[in-house]
């Protein structure tokens, strides 16, 4: 039997949750949005809990609050049946690019420290973050969260579906999620966290309620004063650089063609009285005209509705949502129905969607295609007066734990810095950065420049791993049964957060490291499952933390989770490699050192009810994990276990090649000597040399031979 370690129960959250409590309790749900004159103005929306008392926001551009002023709540809005209720304040004649610290009080009772930052009113350069569909994969989109905060962009244009029941519980765990796109700093030995604008866009999710902008986010596109549906579109500069255009996609749906008709009425008079205006024109709205998967219907509609007035108004970049993908187009004008590409200025489209929710497959391509695939991510957009830099960041699996962070001073002296080790996703014959200048008409041109650094599209081909080991222990646990061992039954292994027989499962998985040496120190690690069943759902990968005997272990037997190693969506079936983090590659290291570290990991579902099945071992297809390794330390006499495809061994390179008469053997050195390339021309063919084979099956003796049904992992 075999013994590996072990995963238990949920993770109490209370300290969690302790931890994420504002300074006034009373107060909290922040949010800012821009919808209008971002050098001037500014939106702040917050929600009161459990509390009568009237609330103002006060602020100044300094940490001395003795100085600041106070703006009265401008309206209140109810959302969800009145079930969550929000106020607004609108900040107006603030100082262009300018640090606006602020407090929500009632009366003297304020809460967090706050600050952002107003827009610029000359060119200069800044950068941007656009993204959509956080409703579901809420681990992973806390990743990205987490990772704006480390970007610090000047705002955000976010491509609608915040939820995805559009209901008060989910609302309010976004904006919990979001606390996490919060910046922490220290200025004038003060703790505050920078706030980042939100512009915020309409999707297909927020169809119950066509008002939810103005009642969520307190959206005013009009500056009637009146909450409706009419604030679903809108457009502003953001500098003499941009203006960026919010449209609803969702007004093609049936019902809604006075709305659409007067939307499309609006765009066509804005396009051609302010694209002149800026630099650059964005637009973003939520449904693809043409999505990238054949799981999604196109929409000629919207092509009819905004094709031509895109490209006779110079709209130099549209950003799409709702396929949860990513994909950068050509520059394209309209041509009859459909797109064609153009080298001479045209409209480049990208997207779409996947800030959290599950990747579908990028299975569906157009002749103007550049790229695309099923990743977590969004746009990191460079926007300068000669050019915009486009740049894909992945978040999935772990991705942006090893990202360093800009901070206020950093960004402060440098508008455009971005960090480091951030996993840049790369485009084919161009690599991670998309350039973006303009034609004499002023639409987009891409400049084809290839990036020396490809990041990590789908183009370069992963590493060859030093070593691939197959599990030596697998099964899985179920929560509703706590007491029953499942090694033995047919459904091979099984993840779920809330199966209909089983409760919540959850995958164990371990391999013997034992035979690596512990010089060898891994530098990539990843595991390779037989999916057959998938899920559109989230899962994460933990260490477990205390032993387990397959044929054994329950759920009432585990203890705890340990470190967090990555994090996936299982969304298609067949083979899928997930690649293991920073932090999980120092779990591997302990393993390599001491058996007694070693207890495996656990597969769990970070929420999602919909099931995971993997194949076994048992049925031949056992889990791989595979290692590359740093062995600069390891001794000649302790190489790296290599991998099982040996061939006949030719006849060494004899140690002392001078030696040129065949009738005298080469006396044996007695060290084993380092495995070398042979060299048939240079060795000596002398009866010497066939001592040096001893060594060599040794060793491949020790490598080959089985490993035992009990040991420890």
């Amino acid at each position: 039997m075999l013994k590996t370690k072990i995963f238990s129960a949920k993770m109490s959250v209370l300290a969690l949750a302790m931890a994420s409590c504002t300074a006034s309790a009373a107060i909290d749900y922040h949010r800012l949005v821009w919808d209008a004159d971002p050098a001037h103005q500014a939106v702040i929306g917050f929600s009161q809990t459990n509390s009568s008392e009237v609330a103002s926001v006060k602020y100044g551009y300094s940490t001395d609050e003795s100085m600041w002023l106070e703006q009265a709540i401008s309206n209140s809005q109810d959302f969800d049946g009145a079930t969550f209720n929000s106020s607004f304040v609108r900040l107006t004649n603030l100082n262009a690019n300018a640090a606006v610290y602020y407090r929500v009080c009632e009366g003297d009772d304020c809460g967090d420290r706050l600050w952002f930052k107003t827009a610029p009113t000359d060119n200069s350069a800044f950068v941007m973050l656009a993204g959509g569909d956080t409703r579901t994969g809420w681990s992973t989109r806390k990743l990205g969260n987490k990772l704006l905060a480390k970007i610090r962009p000047l705002f955000i244009m976010h491509g609608g579906d915040f939820t995805s029941a559009n209901n008060t519980s989910q609302m309010k765990e976004f904006l919990k999620d979001w606390r996490l796109t919060f910046s922490n700093d220290t200025i004038d030995g003060i703790a505050y966290k920078r706030i980042y604008p939100l512009v915020p866009t309409f999707g297909n999710h927020e169809n119950t309620d066509y008002s939810t902008l103005c009642k969520v986010f307190g959206v005013d596109y009009n500056a009637d004063g009146v909450c409706n549906d009419n604030d679903t579109y809108g457009a502003f500069d953001i500098s003499p650089l941009l203006r960026v255009y919010t449209l609803n996609s969702e007004y093609k749906d049936s019902g809604w063609s006075v709305q659409a008709e007067a939307q499309k009425n609006w765009l066509a008079s804005d396009l051609s009285a302010n694209s002149s205006n800026v630099s650059w024109r964005f637009a973003q709205y939520h449904k693809p005209i043409f999505p990238h998967t054949n799981s999604k219907s196109e929409n000629p509609i919207l092509f009819t509705w905004w094709a031509n007035e895109f490209h006779n108004n110079k709209m130099n970049l549209v950003i799409e949502s709702d396929t949860h993908l990513s994909k950068v187009t050509q520059p394209v004008i309209p041509v009859g129905n459909t797109f064609q590409v153009t080298t001479a200025g045209g409209t480049v489209f990208a997207g779409e969607g996947s800030w959290g929710a599950p990747a579908r497959a990028a299975d569906k391509t157009y002749p103007w295609t550049l790229e695309s695939e099923n990743i977590q991510q969004f746009k990191i957009l460079t926007v300068s007066p000669d050019k915009v830099e486009m740049r894909t960041a992945q978040f999935d699996s772990g991705a942006s734990e090893n990202v360093t962070t800009i901070s206020a001073e950093e960004r402060a002296n440098d508008a455009t810095v971005l960090p480091t080790g951030v996993d840049w996703w790369g485009t084919n014959d161009i690599g991670n950065i998309i350039i973006l200048t303009r034609s004499a008409d002023k639409l987009s041109i891409l400049n084809h420049a290839v990036d020396p650094d490809p990041g990590s599209g789908p183009m370069p081909e992963a590493p060859v791993p030093d070593l691939v080991l197959n599990a030596v222990a697998d099964t899985f646990i179920s929560e509703k049964l706590l007491d029953q061992n499942f090694n033995a039954v047919t459904d091979q292994l099984v993840a779920d957060g809330a199966d209909t027989t089983f409760g919540a499962t959850n995958i164990l998985l371990a391999w013997d490291l034992s035979a690596v040496e512990s010089c060898n120190v891994p530098t990539a690690a990843n595991i390779e499952m037989e999916i057959f069943n998938s899920s559109e759902g989230t899962y994460e990968i933990f260490s477990n933390v205390t032993p387990w005997l397959e044929d054994e272990v329950t759920w009432s037997s585990l203890t705890g989770e340990g470190t967090s190693m990555a994090e996936f969506n299982p969304s298609s079936q067949g083979s899928r490699t997930v690649t293991f983090s920073t932090e999980a590659l120092n779990v591997v290291k302990n393993w390599i050192q001491s058996s007694d570290n070693n207890n495996g990991i656990v597969i769990m579902s970070a929420g999602t009810g919909d099931g995971l099945d993997v194949e076994d071992r048992e049925q031949g297809m056992a889990a791989k994990l595979n290692l590359t390794f740093d062995s600069s330390a390891c001794t000649p006499e302790t190489p790296v276990t290599p991998t099982p495809e040996v061939t006949e061994p030719e006849t060494p390179v004899t140690p002392t090649p001078e030696v040129t008469e065949p009738e005298t053997p080469v006396t044996p050195i007695p060290e084993v000597p380092a495995p070398v390339t042979p060299n048939t021309e240079e060795a000596n063919e002398s009866s010497g040399g066939s001592m040096y084979y001893l060594p060599l099956f040794a060793f491949l003796g020790l490598f080959i031979r089985k490993v035992k049904r009990k040991v420890k992992v």
